[in-house]
């Protein structure tokens, strides 16, 4: 679709929007603008949150919905990487008992998180045709994804050295785990800015392409990643191997995003978490059978064919909900669960002792602790983040790097 664009400045934030020139703008306290673009809601970008995209899903429950799903998709990564402390163990031998079959249900039903999260991603960002300009795109996602990002793994690294220098004498093992992306389960930060660094070029593809052959590539790829993650290994959460794979959910997430806007919206959403619910029972009976053991590396994992199927099964089945709960400053927290939440639950297992002896209650209360506690710890970090930007004028210096000058002469806000 080609549309005007004009510069909208956003108060607040003293960064300009690209909006539709038939948007509607009104101030907003938490966003700067708000506004209709393409016969939906547009909200302008809180400067590090991941879940608003310029152009948001028509109808204010439907983009409820999608917070929703980014919000159950940060606790089921939690329930993942929890309840791997107690399943390990006994993953290998499957039996009848009561710990075998729910931590391998919780396994196998949590298994979606990763792939919703990209598909979110990619419904919105390659949704919005501003995202095409290169500097545009790399200079605001750099300041809400990679910066706050690699605050954080400085913190975590910088604690890392501390703990290996005193108690090892040996500074390596934490700085190799941040070369290869394996401190505190961050891998999935690597793979983003891999996911990020193609946008552009996506989006520019997009608009030469005709939109059947557009939705046929997409589904290819993903056929594709299923059988090529399946029959390889990789060292590395940035190798093209894996960041082409997760392209695959990221285009997927566009596509269903689009067509679920001229389906009928009276289809019912309960038909599609079915068929989901139906892919992991197949998936726990064929583990259960060992038929299969594709769910433990952390890159093949997310590309079993029943979990692929489920986890879009699950995002259609959202798309389709109409939720009346306003739920986007949860939802934008999330970002910030994922990079803390590691840590968190580590130090509560170091107190294994204290947790019930009940395998399942020791799981979710864990969980619960980790999800309060790194919903905290988010707060805390983008209020301490917001304060120095007031302080120190982060963003406006960012912005204003000469390496962004060129925005200045040839910006998107202009026909594209």
């Amino acid at each position: 679709m080609n549309a005007k664009f004009t510069a909208v400045d956003c108060p607040v934030y003293e960064e300009t929007f690209p909006v539709e020139d038939r948007c509607s703008l009104k101030k907003c306290s938490h966003y700067g603008i708000r506004g209709s673009v393409f016969g939906g809601n547009v909200q302008a970008e809180h400067p590090i949150d991941t879940a608003a995209e310029t152009n948001t899903p028509p109808g204010e429950g439907r983009y409820n919905s999608y917070d929703l799903l980014r919000i159950f998709s940060a606790i089921s990564v939690i329930i993942i990487h929890v309840n791997a402390h107690f399943f390990g163990s006994r993953a290998g031998a499957p039996s009848s008992s009561l710990y075998y079959v729910a931590e391998s249900l919780l396994n196998i039903v949590t298994r979606f998180s990763v792939p919703a999260f990209i598909m979110i991603s990619g419904a919105f960002i390659l949704g919005n045709p501003a995202n095409r300009d290169y500097i545009y795109f790399y200079k605001k996602s750099s300041y809400k994804i990679f910066l706050p990002t690699f605050a954080v793994i400085i913190i975590f690294f910088i604690l890392s050295e501390m703990k290996w220098i005193i108690t090892y004498h040996n500074p390596l093992p934490p700085l190799y785990a941040l070369l290869i992306g394996g401190q505190y389960n961050l891998w999935f930060m690597y793979l983003l800015f891999g996911l990020y660094a193609l946008v552009p070029f996506i989006i520019r593809l997009k608009e030469v392409t005709e939109k059947r052959v557009y939705k046929i590539v997409a589904y290819f790829m993903l056929f594709w990643s299923v059988v090529s993650q399946m029959t390889s290994t990789y060292a590395l959460p940035y190798s093209i191997g894996v960041v082409f794979a997760f392209l695959s959910y990221f285009i997927i997430g566009n596509v269903l995003y689009e067509e679920s806007n001229t389906q009928n919206k009276s289809s019912r959403a309960a038909m599609w978490f079915c068929a989901a619910i139906a892919c992991f029972l197949i998936t726990f009976f064929s583990r259960y059978a060992r038929l299969t053991n594709d769910l433990f590396d952390p890159y093949t994992s997310f590309f079993s064919p029943t979990i692929t199927l489920a986890s879009i099964c699950i995002f259609i089945g959202f798309g389709k909900l109409k939720i009346n709960w306003h739920c986007e400053k949860l939802s934008s927290l999330t970002f910030f669960m994922y990079l803390f939440h590691t840590p968190i639950y580590g130090v509560q297992f170091r107190f294994r002792k204290l947790l019930p002896s009940n395998e399942l209650l020791a799981i979710a209360a864990v969980v619960i602790l980790t999800v309060l506690m790194s919903l905290g710890a988010a707060i805390l970090f983008t209020k301490l983040w917001y304060y120095c930007e007031s302080m120190w004028n982060w963003k406006k210096h960012w912005y204003h790097w000469r390496i962004w000058q060129k925005q200045l002469d040839n910006s998107t806000l202009k026909d594209t």
